[in-house]
């Protein structure tokens, strides 16, 4: 079989694990908060990645030279959900108000593309700013999109290390522990 590319203008529903309205599947039940995601394409993805993890200087003790490595886990996360979020439906504030989504146009690289507007991102927690990142980052490589389109199952499961470390909950881009820290640089 010849080396196949991903499909970035695939849309899907996307239902948060903490939706109480969310079915024993994933489903979308009566009144659940409804994201819809398209998977990135390898240039997307490359710029989460390398945002991600990224070497601030170093430390020298005596012989020893240790890279000082920066972990931005939730500034990556709130970028994968603007280019990944294309829309969503019941997303409401603490009043109830429906919160309204809107596009806009930024350059990646010297492309200019259709991402969620900065300040409809930052409405979103960043807990589940960081489980819309999995999925999408799930979504956006091609074993998961084939195992999508062959046997119709989410993209929820089976993540690799580096995916799931993607989330792991960090206070603050310097408090990566050392476990995580090995899994990240797996990326």
């Amino acid at each position: 079989m010849a080396i196949k590319g991903i499909k970035p203008a695939i849309t899907t529903p996307y239902v948060l694990s903490r939706d109480p309205c969310r079915g024993p599947n994933g489903e979308a039940l009566e009144g659940a908060t409804v994201f819809m995601l398209r998977p990135l394409d390898g240039n997307q993805r490359a710029i989460i990645r390398d945002a991600l993890l990224s070497v601030q200087g170093s430390v020298v003790q005596g012989a020893n030279v240790t890279p000082v490595i920066s972990v931005s886990i939730n500034a990556s996360a709130y970028e994968a959900c603007r280019f990944g979020i294309v829309g969503w439906s019941n997303f409401t504030d603490e009043d109830g108000n429906l919160i309204p989504f809107e596009m806009e146009e930024d350059m990646v690289g010297r492309t200019a593309i259709k991402v969620a507007r900065r300040s409809c991102i930052a409405r979103i927690d960043v807990d589940d700013a960081q489980e819309i990142m999995r999925e999408v980052m799930g979504q956006s490589t091609l074993s998961k999109a084939e195992e999508k389109k062959s046997d119709g199952e989410s993209s929820q499961k089976n993540y690799t290390p580096a995916e799931n470390a993607m989330t792991a909950p960090v206070k603050s881009s310097g408090d990566a522990t050392p476990d995580a820290m090995n899994t990240l640089t797996d990326l």
